[in-house]
C-alpha cells in the first residue's frame, strides 16, 4: 500500500507543477486535482453528447414514422384489394324510398381517378371502419362495381313453354284444321271432315289443299252449285292451280253451263303436252256444243301424244263422223277397238258405230 500511495503522490506533484499558476486553496482537495479548463471541456462534451442523443432520437422517430406512413402506391393497392365498404348501422325500412347513392353509369374512370388523386394529396388518410348513416343518406363508396344494390331476388326457374304460351298463327291453325278434316275423311266421317275443312278456309282462304278436298266432297255428293262456287273462289286466289279450273269446268258441265266452262278452260289453259287430260275436257265440251271441228282438232292432237288412249280415239271418231268424214271415223273407231282399254259401255258404242258404218259401205282397212 505504501508503494501505491507513493506513486499517487508523485502523480499529484507533477500535475500541481503544471498548473501552479492558477492554484487556489481548493487545490489541496482530491477533486480539485483536475485542472479548471479540463472541467470546462468535460461539461461541453456532456452537453454535446446530450444534444446528439436528442437529435438521434428525433431522426429515429422520423424514420420510424416514414416507415409506418402509407404511400400512394400502398393506398392504391389497398383500395384494389380491400375496397372500402360503408356499413349501415341504421335499420332499413321494408320499402326504401331513397335513390341509390352511386349508380354504375355515374362511376366513370374520371371520377375514380379524381378520388384516387385526392387520396394521394392527403398526408395521412383516416381509415374508416364503419359509418352510421340514416336510410335517407347516400352512401359514398370508391367503386360502383362493389355496390350491393337492394333488389328483389331473381327467380332463375326455367320457363316451361306449352302450346298455350305461344299462340299459333292463322295459317298454322288452318293447317291443323285441314289435317283434322283429312283424318275425318279417311275415317269416312264426311260431316266432321266438311266442318274441319270449312274452318280451315275461314282462317285462311288461300289454303289450296283444304279447298280442293272440300270441293271433292261436294262433287261426290252431287252438290254442284256449292262445288262450283267454292272452285270459282279458289281460282281467284290461285289461278295457276289447274285442278281448280278442271273441277270448275266439270261442275259447270253438270249445271249445263257449257259455254262458261269452255271459257274457263281456255282462259287458264296450260301447254297441251303438260296436261293432255285438261284438253280432253275441252274437246268433250266442244262436242256438246256441236263444235266438232274444234273437237276433232283437239282429239287429233291428244291421240298423237298418247296413242294408247282408246277413249280419245272414240271421241275423234264421233267428231269426224259428225263432220261427214265417215272413212276417217271408221279408222278412228278401229284404232279405239284395238287399244283394248275401253270400258264395256264405250266398247259397245264403238262396235255399234263400226257396224253402222259398214252398212254404209265404209269397210275397215
Amino acid at each position: 500500500m505504501s508503494l501505491i500511495n507513493q506513486v499517487l503522490k508523485d502523480i499529484d506533484q507533477r500535475r500541481s507543477a503544471e498548473f501552479s499558476d492558477s492554484k487556489t486553496d481548493l487545490d489541496d482537495l482530491h477533486f480539485a486535482h483536475v485542472p479548471a479548463r479540463k472541467r470546462k471541456s468535460k461539461s461541453v462534451i456532456i452537453v454535446s453528447l446530450a444534444t446528439f442523443s436528442v437529435v438521434a432520437i428525433v431522426l429515429a422517430s422520423l424514420y420510424v414514422f416514414q416507415q409506418l406512413k402509407p404511400t400512394a402506391v400502398d393506398m392504391q393497392v389497398s383500395e384494389a384489394t380491400n375496397p372500402p365498404v360503408a356499413v349501415v348501422t341504421a335499420p332499413i325500412p321494408a320499402t326504401p324510398t331513397r335513390k341509390p347513392a352511386v349508380s354504375a353509369a355515374s362511376s366513370t374512370p374520371d371520377s375514380r381517378s379524381e378520388r384516387k388523386s385526392g387520396s394521394q394529396s392527403r398526408s395521412r388518410p383516416k381509415p374508416e371502419t364503419s359509418a352510421s348513416v340514416t336510410p335517407a343518406m347516400p352512401v359514398e363508396v370508391a367503386d360502383a362495381s362493389e355496390i350491393e344494390t337492394l333488389e328483389e331476388p331473381i327467380d332463375d326457374t326455367p320457363v316451361k313453354f306449352s302450346r298455350s304460351t305461344v299462340p299459333m298463327r292463322p295459317e298454322q291453325k288452318a293447317e291443323l284444321s285441314y289435317q283434322n278434316g283429312y283424318a275425318h275423311l279417311r275415317g269416312q266421317r264426311n260431316r266432321q271432315a266438311e266442318q274441319s275443312l270449312r274452318r280451315a278456309l275461314d282462317m285462311e282462304s288461300g289454303h289450296v289443299k283444304a279447298r280442293e278436298l272440300l270441293s271433292g266432297i261436294y262433287i261426290k255428293q252431287g252438290r254442284w252449285v256449292e262445288a262450283s262456287e267454292l272452285l270459282r273462289e279458289g281460282l281467284a286466289f290461285s289461278p295457276e292451280h289447274r285442278t281448280f279450273s278442271k273441277l270448275y269446268a266439270r261442275a259447270l258441265m253438270q249445271l249445263n253451263r257449257d259455254v262458261q266452262a269452255i271459257a274457263v278452260l281456255k282462259r287458264y289453259a296450260p301447254p297441251v303436252k303438260s296436261d293432255p287430260y285438261y284438253f280432253a275436257i275441252l274437246a268433250a265440251l266442244y262436242q256438246r256444243q256441236d263444235q266438232h271441228k274444234l273437237a276433232a282438232e283437239v282429239y287429233a292432237t291428244l291421240v298423237s301424244i298418247e296413242p294408247s288412249n282408246g277413249v280419245w280415239w272414240v271421241g275423234l271418231g264421233i267428231s269426224l263422223e259428225a263432220l261427214g268424214r265417215n272413212q276417217d271415223a271408221v279408222q278412228a273407231y278401229g284404232r279405239a277397238s284395238k287399244t283394248g282399254n275401253l270400258r264395256s259401255k264405250v266398247a259397245r258404242f264403238t262396235n255399234n258405230r263400226l257396224l253402222a258404218l259398214e252398212e254404209l259401205n265404209f269397210p275397215l282397212e
